[in-house]
């Protein structure tokens, strides 16, 4: 049972760090779209 709950915490804290992961790319994905995009045309 402990081993079972302790491969739970295992999973869960590496789907918390992947999800954080994926959501700082997404946030750097919203900044620098509309730079890209402004870069392209200047007004």
């Amino acid at each position: 049972m402990s081993y079972l709950l302790a491969y739970g915490m295992i999973t869960i804290s590496c789907l918390k760090d992947w999800f954080i992961k994926w959501t700082q790319i997404l946030s750097l994905l919203m900044i620098m779209i509309p730079m890209m995009k402004m870069a392209q045309n200047p007004y």
